[in-house]
C-alpha cells in the first residue's frame, strides 16, 4: 500500500517510515490558521468583533458573570458579534430587584426566587445582543402584592411574569430587538 505523502519527502504508512512531531507540525501549521485568540478578557474587555477575527475563539473569564469558558466570532450579514459556544446557563437569582439583562453578561436561564417587597422589572439589553440569543425566566418566588415585569421588547411592550410563570424571549437580528417565543 502506498505511503501518504507529508510534502517535504516524508510519508506515512509505510513500514518504519513514521515521521517525527515536529516533521508533522511543520507541514500541518501552515494550514491551520490561529483560531484562539492569545490571552483571557472579562466580556467588558473583549475586542470588537471585525471581519479580521470571524471563526476565532477568546477565552473569557466572566461569562455570564462567573463562567470561564470560550466566546466564537461570528458574523451574519455585516454584523459581527461575539456569542457563546455553549449558550446555556442556568442560575437562581433574588427577583426583589430590577435588573438588567446582558447578552454574555447575565445567564440565559434564570430562576427567580424571594419574596418581592414592590413592583419589579427586568429589562432586557439590546447590548452584546446576537441574533438568536435567548433568555429564559422562570418566576419561582412570591409575588405578594406586586408585580414582575420584562421590559426591552420589541415595540415597548411589557411581559408580566406570574408566580411558577416561565417566559422565553429571543433576540432577532433582523430586526435588532428582543421578542417573545
Amino acid at each position: 500500500m502506498p505511503g501518504v505523502s507529508m510534502g517535504s519527502g516524508v510519508s506515512l504508512g509505510e513500514p518504519g517510515n513514521y515521521p517525527s512531531y515536529a516533521e508533522i507540525a511543520s507541514n500541518v501549521a501552515p494550514l491551520l490558521p490561529s483560531v484562539i485568540i492569545p490571552g483571557e478578557y472579562t466580556v467588558a474587555t473583549l475586542p470588537t468583533p471585525d471581519s479580521s477575527m470571524v471563526d476565532k475563539y477568546a477565552r473569557v473569564t466572566d461569562l455570564f458573570g462567573d463562567k470561564r469558558d470560550l466566546v466564537l466570532c461570528s458574523q451574519v450579514g455585516g454584523n459581527y458579534f461575539w456569542q457563546p459556544i455553549r449558550p446555556t446557563y442556568a442560575k437562581s437569582m433574588s427577583g426583589n430587584q430590577n435588573v438588567t439583562l446582558t447578552t454574555l453578561k447575565s445567564p440565559s436561564v434564570i430562576f427567580l426566587t424571594g419574596v418581592l417587597s414592590a413592583n419589579r422589572t427586568l429589562t432586557l439589553s439590546p447590548d452584546l445582543a446576537y441574533p438568536g440569543a435567548t433568555f429564559e425566566i422562570a418566576m419561582e418566588g412570591t409575588l405578594g402584592l406586586f408585580g414582575l415585569n420584562i421590559a426591552g421588547l420589541d415595540g415597548g411592550s411589557l411581559l408580566s411574569l406570574l408566580f411558577g410563570g416561565r417566559r422565553r424571549v429571543f433576540f432577532d437580528g433582523s430586526s435588532s430587538t428582543w421578542k417573545q417565543f
